[in-house]
Protein backbone atom coordinates (compact mmCIF):
# COMPACT_ATOMS: atom_id res chain seq x y z
CA UNK A 1 0.00 0.00 0.00
CA UNK A 2 1.10 3.44 -0.61
CA UNK A 3 -0.21 6.71 0.72
CA UNK A 4 0.89 10.30 -0.37
CA UNK A 5 -0.12 13.30 2.32
CA UNK A 6 0.02 16.92 1.30
CA UNK A 7 -0.53 19.63 3.70
CA UNK A 8 -2.35 23.05 2.10
CA UNK A 9 -1.78 26.44 3.16
CA UNK A 10 -4.38 28.75 2.44
CA UNK A 11 -4.27 32.44 3.23
CA UNK A 12 -7.45 32.83 4.80
CA UNK A 13 -10.82 30.01 6.07
CA UNK A 14 -12.25 31.46 2.98
CA UNK A 15 -9.98 30.45 0.45
CA UNK A 16 -9.57 26.82 2.26
CA UNK A 17 -13.49 26.72 2.06
CA UNK A 18 -13.49 27.07 -1.67
CA UNK A 19 -10.75 24.50 -1.96
CA UNK A 20 -12.51 22.19 -0.22
CA UNK A 21 -15.58 22.71 -2.63
CA UNK A 22 -13.54 22.61 -5.34
CA UNK A 23 -12.66 18.91 -4.05
CA UNK A 24 -15.81 18.12 -3.49
CA UNK A 25 -17.80 19.39 -6.27
CA UNK A 26 -14.59 18.41 -9.56
CA UNK A 27 -12.22 16.14 -8.12
CA UNK A 28 -14.17 13.44 -6.57
CA UNK A 29 -16.40 12.61 -8.90
CA UNK A 30 -13.06 12.16 -11.34
CA UNK A 31 -11.62 10.25 -8.38
CA UNK A 32 -14.75 7.93 -8.43
CA UNK A 33 -14.57 7.35 -12.17
CA UNK A 34 -10.91 7.84 -13.51
CA UNK A 35 -8.54 7.63 -10.62
CA UNK A 36 -6.65 4.50 -8.29
CA UNK A 37 -6.94 5.92 -5.52
CA UNK A 38 -8.46 3.73 -2.71
CA UNK A 39 -9.22 6.28 -0.30
CA UNK A 40 -8.95 9.65 0.25
CA UNK A 41 -8.98 11.65 3.71
CA UNK A 42 -9.48 15.33 4.21
CA UNK A 43 -8.57 17.06 7.41
CA UNK A 44 -9.06 20.26 8.68
CA UNK A 45 -5.69 21.15 10.60
CA UNK A 46 -5.66 24.83 11.34
CA UNK A 47 -7.47 27.73 10.30
CA UNK A 48 -6.47 27.95 6.31
CA UNK A 49 -4.64 24.70 6.51
CA UNK A 50 -5.82 20.68 5.54
CA UNK A 51 -4.26 17.83 5.67
CA UNK A 52 -5.11 15.05 2.72
CA UNK A 53 -4.37 11.65 2.77
CA UNK A 54 -4.63 9.44 -0.42
CA UNK A 55 -4.32 5.45 -0.45
CA UNK A 56 -3.18 3.63 -3.75
CA UNK A 57 -2.23 -0.06 -3.91
CA UNK A 58 1.19 1.11 -5.19
CA UNK A 59 3.28 4.11 -6.53
CA UNK A 60 2.99 2.81 -10.14
CA UNK A 61 -1.21 3.57 -8.92
CA UNK A 62 -0.08 7.27 -7.49
CA UNK A 63 2.11 8.54 -10.36
CA UNK A 64 -0.60 7.34 -13.47
CA UNK A 65 -3.70 9.22 -11.58
CA UNK A 66 -0.92 12.32 -10.45
CA UNK A 67 -0.43 12.67 -14.28
CA UNK A 68 -3.76 14.12 -14.60
CA UNK A 69 -4.70 15.15 -11.07
CA UNK A 70 -1.85 16.97 -9.61
CA UNK A 71 -1.95 19.58 -12.26
CA UNK A 72 -5.61 20.03 -11.54
CA UNK A 73 -4.87 20.37 -7.72
CA UNK A 74 -1.62 23.12 -8.42
CA UNK A 75 -3.95 24.80 -10.96
CA UNK A 76 -6.42 25.27 -8.11
CA UNK A 77 -4.54 25.76 -5.42
CA UNK A 78 -2.61 28.65 -7.35
CA UNK A 79 -5.77 30.87 -8.30
CA UNK A 80 -6.82 30.22 -4.35
CA UNK A 81 -3.23 31.69 -3.37
CA UNK A 82 -2.79 27.97 -1.78
CA UNK A 83 0.72 26.33 -1.42
CA UNK A 84 1.17 22.84 -0.91
CA UNK A 85 3.67 20.23 0.23
CA UNK A 86 3.58 16.73 -0.51
CA UNK A 87 4.99 13.44 1.21
CA UNK A 88 5.03 10.21 0.15
CA UNK A 89 5.30 6.77 2.21
CA UNK A 90 4.83 3.45 2.42
CA UNK A 91 2.58 1.71 4.91
CA UNK A 92 4.40 0.07 7.36
CA UNK A 93 2.02 -0.32 9.99
CA UNK A 94 -1.60 -0.40 9.93
CA UNK A 95 -4.50 -0.90 12.31
CA UNK A 96 -8.29 -0.88 11.57
CA UNK A 97 -10.48 -2.30 14.66
CA UNK A 98 -12.88 -4.44 12.99
CA UNK A 99 -17.11 -3.15 13.00
CA UNK A 100 -18.86 -5.57 14.67
CA UNK A 101 -22.67 -4.82 13.60
CA UNK A 102 -25.69 -5.56 15.72
CA UNK A 103 -27.87 -7.94 14.95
Amino acid sequence: MYIRTTIGKFTSKLKCDMWLSYIKSEIIPNLKSNSKVISLRTIIIGEGQTLGVATYESEKDFNETNKWLGPLLKNAAQELDGKFESLAGDVVISYDKPIVKDT
